[in-house]
């Protein structure tokens, strides 16, 4: 992952979670939703969660799963500082800042979790980050991948732009919030649905369902068999 990627979310590290709401649309459906589908065959299964920022994705299925052995793990150490305060005083949250697409997976996990992280990686780097997903989960486990897409046509591309920037121009913003908003905005790198589903098959995953999309956002989830 670019250094450009760490430097933009070292910059909003304190103020991510508070933006969050006024740059997703559909915001509880899209986590909600997100957070329903994540599910583990055991009551304490270890979760990974990829690119975990400031823990809000985990913050959500650390609530469905409070017995959960949790690994967040950023490039962002900033951001992580800030999910260590959400976690303080819960011994079973570790927390690892290393770029997932150098450093790989280290370990097994029951379910892998990722939420707008994805997006930032270059198609090849998309591939191979599902592969090792895959090695990493264990039999029965499942990726759920909560995240920005590109549409199928250009047209719509266009459009889910349009609708993402009247959405986000409904509330205040600072023009420095606004600034690296779109800074980060020119590092996003989406693929298509039907690319990423492929892909996700071609890494081993028999079921892969897409279980929400609004616009230009949608979760993925991905069941490994049993063996």
């Amino acid at each position: 992952m670019e250094n450009d990627v760490k430097d933009q979310f070292d910059a909003v590290s304190e103020s991510y979670d508070n933006q969050r709401r006024k740059l997703v649309p559909g915001f509880d459906d899209f986590y909600g939703t997100a957070t329903y589908f994540a599910e583990s065959i055991t009551d304490t299964p270890r979760i990974l969660d990829l690119g975990a920022g400031t823990g809000l994705f985990s913050a959500f299925v650390l609530k469905k799963y409070p017995d959960a052995q949790l690994t967040l793990l950023d490039v962002s150490d900033k951001m992580l500082e800030v999910a260590r305060d959400r976690f303080a005083g819960n011994g079973n949250v570790r927390y690892v800042a290393a770029d997932y697409c150098t450093s790989g997976i280290g370990g097994t996990f029951d379910l892998i979790i990722s939420a707008l992280s994805i997006h930032h990686l270059e198609d090849t780097d998309k591939k191979r980050l599902f592969d090792n997903v895959y090695a990493a989960l264990t039999p029965k486990g499942m990726f759920v991948n909560a995240d920005q897409h590109l549409a199928e046509s250009s047209r719509y591309a266009e459009r889910f732009e349009d609708y993402w920037r009247d959405y986000v121009n409904r509330f205040e913003h600072s023009q420095e919030d606004m600034d690296r908003l779109m800074r980060r905005r020119q590092l996003d790198k989406e693929a298509k649905l039907s690319d990423q589903i492929q892909w996700l098959r071609d890494a081993g995953f028999q079921t892969v369902e897409c279980v929400y999309k609004h616009a230009l956002l949608s979760v993925m989830v991905a069941e490994k068999s049993s063996g």
